[in-house]
């Protein structure tokens, strides 16, 4: 009888073991790919608040909260360094994919603003639409002629 139940302490702490690894492996976060190989500025962008989290991070552990040894220190330094590069590099790719990032990264804005800018770019998109227009006019009429 007692070996019954040992073996069915060891059953249930395999079975536990499987849940657990089953758990963790649904849970680990995945890791940012290479900056060259998203093509696209909504990719670029999903990954931005993920270097700002680690620069946070160091700056945290920077700010003497605890103490640290020397070395410490200086690998955070050291790894905010690299984190800050890494965000001017992310921010300028999702800028070179997309154009507008640049207005969509900004704070608020007011909604009289919005409109302004809004109103702005729809006039700038009438202008080039009438000037398109007209080339197609001019290049059809002068076929006909």
């Amino acid at each position: 009888v007692n070996n019954m139940a040992r073996n069915e302490e060891k059953n249930a702490g395999i079975l536990n073991r499987l849940y657990l690894q089953k758990f963790y492996d649904d849970s680990k976060k995945e890791r940012r790919p290479p900056l060259h190989t998203l093509a696209t500025g909504a990719e670029v962008r999903r990954w931005i608040p993920n270097i700002k989290g680690e620069i946070s991070f160091c700056l945290y552990h920077l700010s003497g909260v605890r103490n640290y040894p020397e070395y410490k220190i200086v690998e955070f330094e050291e790894r905010l360094q690299k984190a800050q590069e890494d965000y001017k590099k992310w921010v300028g790719r999702a800028i070179a994919l997309d154009p507008d990032f640049i207005s969509k990264s900004n704070g608020y804005v007011s909604k009289r603003k919005r409109e302004e800018a809004a109103a702005e770019r729809a006039a700038q998109r009438r202008k080039q639409n009438a000037a398109l227009q007209r080339a197609i006019d001019i290049g059809i009429g002068g076929q006909a002629a």
